[in-house]
């Protein structure tokens, strides 16, 4: 049994990193499951040895018109940001080499929200970032039909930029059930 702690998010993420024993740590959240080839398209993206850290693509779980299209919008940033040294991440789809992960001390189990953002800026100094189009992961639309949209791309976008110029990420993030 793995005992987390800190009752977030992040905090499971890396009490499973503690115990992991994998080259390769593949993170994912809850209310996602993983479309076809996933696995095998991520796994693929580290067959270049100075790759240390990948995202794959997000795609709605049964969405919608619009869904699929701010997915679509989401997967393109994350594939300019990401190499030109913007770290723009959605711990929905992420993974990194193990030894990697660790030596940047990976996920910040106190971060209530972007602990993935938080990670993607340490893991950019740790070598070469790969977008894996192809490992998709297909997410719940709960939260952002919850929220609705304008509250849920407002949220994001203002801790996207309260993250990296401020390094001050949301406190708060409550579960939708």
């Amino acid at each position: 049994m793995i005992e987390e702690k800190y009752g977030t998010p992040s905090g499971g993420r890396y009490a499973a990193s503690k115990v992991a024993k994998g080259k390769i740590f593949f993170f994912v959240s809850a209310d996602v499951e993983l479309g076809r080839g996933c696995m095998q398209n991520t796994y693929d993206a580290f067959s270049d040895r100075k790759v240390t850290w990948a995202l794959g693509g997000v795609a709605p779980l049964e969405g919608n018109w619009l869904e699929k299209f701010g997915a679509l919008i989401l997967n393109l940033i994350a594939g300019i940001f990401n190499p030109i040294g913007i770290a723009y991440v959605n711990a929905d789809n992420l993974s990194a080499r193990a030894d990697a992960y660790r030596k940047v001390g990976g996920f910040n189990p106190k971060l209530v929200t972007s602990e993935d953002t938080d990670l993607g800026i340490r893991l950019m100094k740790s070598g070469r970032f790969k977008f894996a189009w192809k490992a998709t992961t297909l997410l719940s639309m709960r939260r952002v039909r919850n929220w609705g949209y304008l509250r849920f791309a407002m949220f994001h976008t203002t801790n996207f930029f309260s993250t990296h110029l401020f390094s001050s990420a949301a406190q708060r993030y409550d579960p939708v059930r």
